[in-house]
């Protein structure tokens, strides 16, 4: 498969009360989520918990791996992963949680290659389920990403910053353009 064309989509549920963050990548199967999200993730984010839990705010690293994945939890009840892998003969798998070291994983239903995560947002999170909020988080946190990202059918994400091309190749009006996606105010 050529997964050079990638692509995500950000798409929500009002009623549901869901985001789903959607690719058209490798997938994972079973072992991998096993292996990825359950050992890694959360291992990481365990081991941050318990080494931070007697340290004031100002002492804790964020960074540290599995806590990007783990972090959900801060928006979501709930968290699922539908998943196909491109390996021949693969099955797809479905993967939840809530938020605790315990976790379902089942068939899934997913038809094409990729990964869907579906986040179950809390009431007091339901301001995330906008398209204006999802863009604004998008431009803010991944404007940049080699990857096209849409929200809602529109792309919103810019995979050609300026700063990939020669300075010889890019106009003032580009610069210019460029600034004001940066700072906007």
């Amino acid at each position: 498969k050529d997964v050079s064309a990638g692509l995500i989509t950000v798409s929500y549920d009002e009623k549901a009360k869901t985001i789903t963050i959607s690719d058209n990548g490798l997938g994972l199967d079973a072992e991998e989520i096993q292996k990825y999200i359950n050992q890694i993730a959360f291992s990481g984010a365990e081991e941050f918990i318990q080494k931070y839990s007697d340290k004031d705010e100002k002492q804790q690293v964020i960074g540290h791996f599995g806590l990007g994945f783990y972090s959900a939890f801060m928006v979501a009840d709930t968290v699922e992963i539908e998943s196909l892998s491109y390996k021949e003969g693969s099955q797809p798998v479905r993967w939840s949680c809530d938020g605790s070291t315990k976790f379902e994983i089942k068939e899934g239903t997913r038809k094409d290659v990729g990964t869907d995560i579906i986040l179950h947002v809390t009431d007091e999170n339901k301001s995330y389920l906008s398209e204006q909020k999802l863009t604004e988080l998008v431009k803010k946190y991944a404007n940049f990403l080699p990857v096209e990202i849409k929200v809602k059918e529109n792309t919103v994400n810019d995979q050609s910053p300026l700063w990939v091309k020669q300075p010889v190749d890019v106009s003032e009006d580009e610069y210019k353009e460029f600034y004001t996606k940066l700072y906007p105010m």
